[in-house]
């Protein structure tokens, strides 16, 4: 089946989000520097390379694709925000656990059993979605209660 070729990747105006969101893709894309943001929900991307050299990227969403592990995402040290809900992720690597700058974890509809204890390593995550997964049990002290 044929796939779009990577030439005709759109980044906007400034050249620091790329939208292929919905393109047919297979895998990760080859990004330039200073890329801050990557859509690419609703493709069909099973693997990651390593991520590593792409130290820029703030926001990565990889919605609704078919990756099943992620173990390359703890190379991101600046990320902010990560989306990969609705795809086949049954663990969450310790490595997912070094993006210490974490504010926003989208984890739901996948088939994920458990959290493990180093999610609280993430103290900066304001965000967690975890519905819809085959949660057994939650880390303790996960939930945090907030005075008004």
């Amino acid at each position: 089946m044929f796939s779009r070729s990577f030439s005709s990747l759109r980044l906007n105006k400034s050249a620091t989000d790329l939208d292929e969101s919905y393109s047919d893709l297979t895998t990760f894309p080859n990004l330039t520097n200073g890329v801050l943001s990557v859509q690419l929900a609703g493709n069909r991307i099973s693997s990651l390379p390593n991520l590593s050299k792409y130290t820029c990227l703030r926001k990565v969403d990889l919605s609704g694709n078919k990756l099943q592990d992620i173990h390359n995402i703890g190379d991101l040290q600046h990320l902010e925000e990560l989306d990969i809900s609705y795809n086949k992720i049954s663990a969450c690597p310790h490595a997912l656990f070094k993006c210490n700058t974490l504010k926003i974890l989208k984890l739901n509809n996948n088939i994920l059993d458990e959290l493990p204890f180093s999610i609280g390593k993430l103290y900066r995550l304001e965000t967690l979605l975890v519905d819809h997964n085959p949660l057994r049990k939650l880390p303790a002290g996960i939930l945090i209660s907030y005075s008004i």
